[in-house]
């Protein structure tokens, strides 16, 4: 292989880890992604609040739940996610801009985590719209 090649080679293994990166989520959210497809909504929030500063809070879950099924209504079924930008607010801090994918549209979420000082990473809060200004900075959407 020549010197060319070579480092082309390389260019390219350095982007594809750097996308494959890109595409992980924390345990939470994954985990929380999986279950919303295998057993719905109610489950989803169940596990994606458990642990953290929601949980044991009597009324988000059914109104977080309430949302997700009103959207499995609308749009279908939850098939896929696709993560747009995650961005470190400090060094236990994490911000997650993900696109959830259904039959007929998508839905746009952000995943704000925490990673306390002992113990795995939690969801400190959520939310979800269908318009992605509602949920996403203007300036992602439009540019500055």
């Amino acid at each position: 292989m020549n010197k060319v090649s070579s480092q082309v080679l390389i260019i390219l293994l350095v982007l594809f880890s750097a996308v494959v990166q890109a595409e992980d989520l924390p345990d939470i959210i994954e985990s929380g992604l999986e279950i919303y497809k295998e057993k719905g909504s109610g489950a989803a929030v169940e596990a994606w609040i458990k642990g953290g500063p929601m949980d044991g809070t009597g009324d988000f879950l059914p109104n977080a739940s309430t949302l997700l099924e009103q959207i499995d209504g609308f749009f279908g079924e939850y098939q896929s996610r696709d993560v747009y930008k995650k961005n470190s607010l400090g060094p236990r801090s994490n911000v997650y801009l993900v696109t959830l994918n259904y039959t007929k549209g998508v839905l746009y979420a952000k995943f704000f985590t925490y990673k306390p000082e002992k113990g795995k990473e939690i969801l400190q809060s959520f939310d979800f719209a269908t318009e992605v200004d509602q949920v996403w900075p203007s300036f992602i959407v439009y540019g500055k």
